[in-house]
């Protein structure tokens, strides 16, 4: 498969992905397809971060599949899991 049919193939499995996805459930098939095209997956293992307090904040994330966990650093050091 060539570089480019891989990239269609990627991105079309990520427009099919998105019809799943409440806030772009009611684009048109060829609107996801665009927006599938500008997205990436990351795949994580258990314990990665995905993003760190501090980190500019430009990005968004849509969790395809497992969970994620959300915690904070207080003040006085400690860690707060919200």
């Amino acid at each position: 498969m060539s570089k480019s049919s891989a990239q269609r193939s990627t991105s079309a499995g990520i427009a099919r992905f998105l019809k799943s996805v409440t806030i772009f459930a009611d684009l048109e098939a060829g609107e996801r397809t665009h927006i599938g095209a500008l997205l990436s997956q990351v795949d994580l293992r258990r314990g990665e971060w995905l993003f760190k307090q501090g980190d500019p904040g430009e990005t968004l994330y849509i969790v395809q599949s497992g969970t994620c966990a959300i915690t904070v650093n207080l003040a006085d050091g400690q860690e707060l899991d919200i």
